[in-house]
């Protein structure tokens, strides 16, 4: 599936070398997290041979693709996944009120430190490297070299294959008797007319999430609020050649007067 160095997957979906560093960005900043937090609790990488995944990635993620790109601690012997922890929670404390004040009680006991990674020097360090290993082509062994010239938590490539403990198999076990619904769209809509607009659309193709939609009669913008990504992402203002794409401008829309337009 490689054709001029871009990975071809299903539903014609494309994987290019741009995509590679973004995710190296994400990827990086977890590996930098876990000597972050190794270091502040004087302890190195290898040490933890248990490793939890929580929430979607405890739930649906390929727990081993996960451990071999560096997502979980290289040297762990055992993963666990356990699932939704926020659902499976707040099922208990619906259910039964003790669990509620059991689990204040268990908050109360615990003591720990909090690692603030941006203001944290070891994070800082990490990262960089972690940048520079995905980005900028610095082999695997200088950045080992580096971390233990800095005096952190090293890491290394996956040796052995850990055993793998799957709790759930879904979010939600038990749907009860209504079932199940999921709505296709949710929330509402921005909506703006762009006065000057020259219908390049390039804010609509750069959008990630197909959020954005444009009506050529008089350039007005639809943008679904459950699918953009919002003050997190503004491709589509920096996309304007002209720089007409206003966040300001938005107006806010219900979904039933937009349907009906």
């Amino acid at each position: 599936n490689l054709k001029n160095s871009i990975i071809q997957l299903q539903d014609g979906i494309k994987f290019n070398e741009h995509d590679l560093v973004e995710a190296g960005r994400a990827i990086g900043a977890i590996r930098a997290g876990h000597i972050t937090l190794c270091n502040a609790a004087g302890i190195g990488m290898e040490d933890i041979q248990t490793a939890y995944m929580s929430g979607a990635a405890g739930t649906y993620m390929d727990a081993l693709k996960a451990h071999n790109i560096g997502m979980i601690p290289y040297d762990v012997g055992q993963i666990s996944q356990i699932g939704n922890t926020s659902l499976i929670v707040a099922r208990e404390i619906l259910l039964s009120e003790d669990r509620l004040w059991e689990l204040q009680k268990i908050a109360e006991e615990i003591v720990g430190t909090h690692v603030m990674f941006a203001m944290d020097d070891a994070f800082k360090e990490a990262y960089i490297l972690e940048l520079s290993y995905w980005g900028e082509g610095m082999p695997f062994k200088v950045l080992k070299k580096y971390l233990k010239k800095k005096k952190l938590p090293t890491i290394d490539v996956v040796k052995s294959v850990p055993a793998v403990e799957k709790r759930v198999v879904k979010d939600i076990p038990v749907l009860g008797e209504e079932g199940l619904h999921v709505l296709d769209k949710v929330g509402t809509y921005l909506t703006m007319i762009i006065e000057g607009c020259e219908a390049c659309h390039k804010c609509v193709k750069v959008c990630p999430n197909d959020a954005l939609t444009m009506e050529d009669e008089d350039n007005r913008v639809m943008i679904r609020t459950d699918l953009c990504d919002g003050a997190h992402c503004q491709k589509c203002i920096h996309a304007c050649p002209h720089d007409l794409f206003k966040w300001e401008n938005l107006d806010i829309m219900m979904q039933e007067s937009s349907m009906e337009q």
